[in-house]
């Protein structure tokens, strides 16, 4: 079986001009993921490519915030 994995590359994610609004709704979609195992690769990875585009990208806050949502089970 084959698997098609797209992604954006460094400059494609810096010329997306996240906002916070965006960072929220990553981070209320990463905290909807069941298998803790799932999530915790998952948001690794975000939380590499955030980091690496975004200056004040702020990963302890976006990590507290997916387990708050995970923690509520849903997103407000």
């Amino acid at each position: 079986m084959w698997y098609i994995y797209l992604m954006l590359n460094k400059q494609e994610i810096t010329s997306l001009n996240l906002t916070r609004r965006h960072f929220e709704f990553i981070a209320c979609t990463l905290g909807e993921i069941d298998d803790n195992e799932s999530r915790e690769s998952v948001l690794t990875d975000t939380c590499i490519r955030l980091r690496d585009t975004h200056t004040r990208f702020d990963e302890d806050r976006f990590r507290e915030r997916v387990q708050e949502v995970y923690e509520d089970g849903w997103c407000e």
